[in-house]
């Protein structure tokens, strides 16, 4: 069985042969003695004998000393190493990858400077520990892993690495190290090294994606950074309202976290809307975790409006604000469709005659008229006891949907359940008519309000409305029921975003009292607003690509998306979809044509990125199966731990102390007088009968 001893210095190995000198040196200084003859010789031949035996054990054993004492000094020169497996063998070949995280949290300031700085003076000791022959790759990543550089030298991935710059990404350690194991895979060389140079931060293990194994591959994590933590930061923005008006104000909730802190003092926020500070407010954080905020701010013009919302500035500043874009509207245009009848009732509830100012604005269209031009400008489409619709009608409706608007139907004694069931609700809004159900009059009974959405308590009780004729409306995917009936049949549904809905029960006094009664006006003014509010705004998260829907005017020609930093890309519609690349900075975004601002799109720092809290080793260490793994603490040596788990325990040390006793027991020895040694019988020395 071969003993796994590498040498760090091979080339010294030669100094072992200076072993050899103390032999040499003891057969050169050898010299015969010539006898003389004296009396009594053959009791002092005796004597010598015996005391000689003895002189000559201890010189073999001084020179014993002395050539293994040499060897020892040389042994230890070498530097030898003792590791589980492997075999005996100077330097073996190195293949390292050395995750740098550049993320948005490397831009932490702390009192050694930028974490991304520390990061590089971590990554120059690892290199310190290799040689010329072994391969580097360098791997930074953020919440994807970027361009792989190598294999290269030491010297090619410093100079690489010191070029790093940290970005606005967040931070994904399990994609990076899945990355890194596979260029291992192949790789060359004896010992293969992964080092994730990283603040810790928790956020960067909350992916649950599996590391996958890694056998014979060492692993290092290099936190470089313990000392403070605590961080405040925004992490999202809601307008409570389905719709915004000029005029009016918006009512806004913000959030705001603060992590790794113990409280006791407010955080400040501030609400910005094109650059102008609106509103302050004072959240109150007893210690870690997260506060809303409410805001009510003025709406002053119509369009896209941008704002932020800000903390306090702290050591992390790239993460104190949050970007948002508001949709302001001077009025709410509605599209009516239908008789007459159904339309004076649902023109009369948006926008009476005389002086009572509502901010919708009403129109009205023939069926075959409602087409994408007709659909431009639009917020909400209302059907109203339509027999069917042509299939180009239902096209348009469903892309109009699809961009943003709004639809209402209401049904009547003109609707045909087949032609509804068949063509318009598997297009439109999922989910199918029952039976006609019910008198009309409610001559053969009457059904009124049982339950009905959250979002609807304020305006419903029991007896709000009677419903006498109905189509029972059974809600597919997605659809969820708003209004249920003393039988437990919806009468009114939408989907899940809100953007469509439909009344089962038709307007006329014959199907049911709802349009005589006070809750319909509040009831259609809400179903409107929910439906023309704007969907869950398009925001983006630094680093990802977003896919954008585009309103038919801004087709067929080249699109500009210019970054708050100054990026600047062109880019091709593929029909009504945009699809940008990576979004690098936070702020907001523009995108153009030729002639007018397209959209703007709010792009934001993750919100996982503010938790800067560094998760224990223990936790890591649990992540990985087969890798040897090791944490190397900021205050510790990289390059000794990485010797030690590259080659082993280095046995130096011990042989130069081990040569250091013997070199002390050789004095000993040597100064021992050779009375000592003599037999106590004879105080006579064998010098004085002895002569060269």
């Amino acid at each position: 069985m071969s003993v796994p001893v590498h040498f760090l210095r091979p080339d010294l190995l030669p100094l072992t042969g200076l072993a050899l000198l103390p032999p040499l040196i003891h057969l050169l200084n050898r010299r015969r003695l010539k006898q003389v003859s004296f009396s009594h010789l053959a009791f002092l031949k005796a004597l010598h004998r015996d005391r000689m035996r003895k002189i000559r054990l201890r010189r073999w054993v001084l020179l014993l000393l002395r050539t293994i004492t040499v060897a020892l000094l040389g042994l230890a020169a070498a530097r030898p190493t003792l590791r589980s497996g492997g075999g005996v063998g100077g330097y073996a070949r190195t293949s390292a990858v050395l995750l740098v995280d550049v993320s948005c949290s490397t831009r932490l300031r702390t009192e050694r400077g930028k974490v991304i700085d520390l990061e590089k003076d971590r990554a120059s000791e690892v290199l310190g520990t290799l040689g010329d022959e072994d391969r580097v790759w360098v791997v930074p990543f953020g919440n994807r892993p970027h361009r792989v550089y190598g294999p290269s030298s030491p010297e090619e991935a410093g100079a690489y690495i010191r070029s790093l710059s940290p970005t606005y990404e967040g931070t994904d350690f399990p994609q990076a190290l899945k990355k890194a194991f596979a260029l291992l895979k192949d790789a060359e060389g004896a010992n293969r090294e992964v080092y994730l140079i990283a603040d810790n931060a928790r956020h960067g293990w909350a992916s649950e994606d599996t590391i996958p194994e890694a056998e014979g591959v060492a692993f290092f994590l290099l936190p470089v950074y313990r000392g403070h933590r605590e961080n405040a930061g925004v992490v999202g923005i809601t307008a409570l309202e389905e719709i915004l008006t000029v005029g009016e104000r918006a009512e806004m909730q913000a959030y705001v976290s603060r992590y790794g802190g113990e409280g006791g003092e407010g955080v400040p926020v501030e609400l910005y809307l094109e650059g102008r500070r609106k509103v302050y407010a004072l959240a109150e954080l007893p210690g870690s975790g997260e506060v809303s905020v409410t805001f009510s701010v003025p709406l002053e013009r119509p369009g896209v409006v941008s704002g932020f919302v800000e903390v306090e500035e702290d050591r992390l500043l790239e993460d104190d604000r949050w970007y948002f874009t508001l949709k302001v509207v001077d009025s709410v245009d509605v599209l009516i469709c239908g008789p007459s009848d159904e339309v004076r009732i649902l023109r009369y509830a948006l926008a009476p005659p005389g002086p009572l100012a509502t901010p919708f604005r009403v129109s009205e269209a023939r069926p075959e008229d409602i087409t994408w031009k007709r659909l431009e400008g639009m917020e909400v489409v209302l059907l109203a006891d339509l027999p069917g619709l042509p299939f180009q009608v239902i096209r348009a409706l469903r892309d109009f949907v699809g961009r943003g608007g709004g639809l209402g139907i209401f049904l009547g004694e003109r609707a045909d359940p087949r032609r509804y069931n068949r063509k318009v609700l598997p297009v439109l809004l999922r989910g199918r008519l029952g039976p006609l159900k019910g008198s009309p009059g409610g001559e053969g009974g009457q059904f009124s309000p049982a339950s009905w959405d959250e979002g609807l308590g304020d305006l419903l009780s029991e007896g709000s409305f009677r419903v006498f004729l109905f189509y029972p409306f059974i809600p597919g995917e997605g659809v969820k029921p708003l209004i249920r009936l003393s039988d437990g049949s919806v009468v009114l549904a939408e989907s899940g975003d809100g953007k469509a809905f439909l009344w089962s029960g038709g307007l006329a006094p014959e199907w049911g009292d709802i349009s005589l009664r006070g809750a319909f006006v509040p009831l259609v003014h809400r179903l409107v607003r929910r439906s023309a509010g704007v969907r869950k705004a398009t925001t983006a998260l630094t680093g990802e690509e977003v896919s954008l829907e585009l309103s038919r005017a801004s087709r067929g020609g080249p699109l500009t998306l210019e970054g708050p930093e100054g990026e600047r890309f062109t880019l091709w519609p593929e029909g009504l979809t945009l699809r940008t690349p990576p979004l690098a900075s936070p702020g907001i975004w523009r995108l153009s044509d030729s002639r007018r601002t397209v959209a703007l799109l709010p792009v934001n720092v993750p919100p996982r990125e503010r938790d800067l809290r560094q998760v224990p080793g223990e936790q890591v260490a649990q992540r990985f199966r087969g890798a040897r793994y090791r944490t190397v603490p900021p205050d510790e040596s990289v390059s000794a731990v990485v010797k030690m788990f590259r080659y082993g325990r280095e046995l130096g040390g011990l042989l130069a102390l081990l040569a250091m006793c013997l070199l002390l027991t050789e004095l000993v020895l040597a100064r021992a007088s050779p009375e000592s040694i003599a037999p106590r019988s004879s105080s006579l020395r064998s010098d004085t009968f002895w002569r060269p």
